[in-house]
Parts: structure tokens; sequence; C-alpha cells
């Protein structure tokens, strides 16, 4: 809660850095940013130029995708979901334009407080700490210190290579230096280990078998009944964990990255087209 709140994560002072190229240099950025980008070295160098010459919320969707284009577009437009994927964005676009006049940093938290942490975070969180008899307590989200965090300004959340400065400064009374300014260590799932490991794709691969299809045939079992996955969705989402498992050691546990994560992307995606009905 911490981190949406009072803007902790790395992403919001990137994404603050590109606004702030952007907003000088527009036109000169949107025309040089493509041409630079189909002759940069490295993907991540490419995906970075391209996005620089987007506006904030094109861009923030970017950077912030669960699934690679190609893989959202397979899952989302399979079953006769023809738009599914206009309504996924639209989802987002919504948000940012419900807040048109909120500095950029704004914009950012309100979308991420209306999507990510609710969808994502606390649900995974609430389900690990039912599943262990625990009871999970998230004080940072107290609506009391939300709305306080929210009418602070933004030299209290970020500035230069300080987040959570606020936070920070409090905290300065009670931990030492060393342990508050250390680098930032992410809570994250370690999903590249256990692809490479436990996990590896021909165990997933398993449910794909022939036989294993026919049996859950001959069984009664209805592919299309709710809770049942499709194979070919499955076959999307195994691709998702072979990209994941090719760029070991790349970030693929971080917060907003692209193969592993689509995982988890799933069922926000899948929340927000029923909502939509």
């Amino acid at each position: 809660g911490a981190d949406e709140i009072l803007a902790g994560y790395n992403i919001y002072r990137r994404m603050l850095a590109l606004e702030s190229i952007y907003s000088r240099l527009r036109p000169l950025v949107s025309s040089v940013a493509p041409w630079l980008a189909a002759r940069a070295p490295g993907e991540s160098v490419r995906h970075y130029l391209r996005l620089a010459g987007l506006p904030l919320q094109s861009r923030y969707r970017g950077i912030t995708r669960g699934f690679r284009p190609e893989l959202k577009k397979q899952l989302l437009q399979r079953n006769g979901a023809g738009k599914g994927e206009e309504k996924f964005d639209g989802v987002f676009a919504g948000y940012f334009d419900a807040v048109p006049h909120a500095s950029p940093l704004e914009q950012m938290l309100y979308v991420d407080i209306k999507t990510w942490l609710p969808d994502d975070l606390l649900l995974k969180a609430d389900k690990m700490t039912m599943a262990n008899a625990q009871e999970l307590r998230v004080p940072f989200l107290d609506h009391k210190l939300v709305e306080f965090a929210a009418r602070l300004p933004q030299h209290l959340k970020v500035s230069g290579l300080s987040s959570k400065i606020v936070l920070k400064r409090l905290a300065e009374r009670y931990i030492p230096q060393e342990t508050i300014y250390r680098r930032k260590v992410g809570f994250t799932v370690p999903l590249t280990r256990w692809f490479a490991g436990g996990l590896r794709l021909p165990r997933l691969s398993r449910p794909l078998d022939p036989r294993a299809r026919r049996r859950r045939t001959r069984s009664g079992q209805n592919q299309q009944a709710p809770g049942n996955l499709d194979p070919a969705d499955i076959r999307v989402l195994a691709q998702g964990v072979h990209n994941c498992q090719g760029q070991s050691g790349r970030g693929a546990e971080g917060r907003r990255s692209g193969g592993a994560e689509g995982w988890t992307g799933s069922r926000r995606s899948q929340q927000f087209l029923e909502n939509d009905k």
C-alpha cells in the first residue's frame, strides 16, 4: 500500500523523467523516437524508445502491461470476444480520463490504486494468508491515510532519485538511515526460478496431452464450463512461460514484466470483461 499511495515504485520516477522530456520536446521526440527505436540495440532499449514518443497514458500502459501484445490479443479475442482487447485497454483509459487535471504522477497512482493494487497485490496476498489461516492487515490502506497521502504535494513523494520521501523522513526518527535508504528490494513472487525449476514447460504442458484431453471428455467434463481452461488458452499462457524461461536473470519476476507475469494478469482481464457485460 505504501508504494501505491506514496509513489515507491521505480517506474514512477522513470515515467516522470520520460514525461519531462516528452513535454518539452514533444514534436521532436514524437518524430525521432520511432527512428531511434528501429536502430537501437537490444529489445528493452527499443521498447522504451518506442514508448518515449507516446503520451503518458499510452506510454504507461505499454510499460505496465502484463501480457505481450500478441499474447494478449490471442487470449482476449478468443471465444467470440472480438473486442476484448479494446475493452481491456479502455479500462485504463477510463481511469486516466477520470482525473484529467491531475499531475502525471497522481494519474499513475490513481490508475494503480484502481487496478494493480486490488486486482493483483491484495488479491494474491489475501489468498496466500487465508490459505495459511492468517488474517491480513494493510495499515497503509486505512482510508484516512490514503486520503491524506493523496493531498500531499509531489515533492514529498518523489524527488530526484528518492521516493516515499515523507515516509522515510518519519522513519528516520526510529530506524537507522542505512536501512531506510538502502536499495529497494521488491517483494515479488519468484516466477523465473519456479518456471526454470519444478514448473518447467514440459510439466505445464501435460494438460495439453491428447490422452489427457480424451480422458476429460470421456469423464464428462465440459471444457467450456466456468472454471475450466480451454486448451488453446493454456497454450497461449504456456508460451508466456516459455518466454519467461528464455529471459533468465533479466527481471522476469519484476513488477510489470512481460513473460510470466501474464499468468497473474489473466484474472484481471477476465474480471474487466465480465464487469462490462
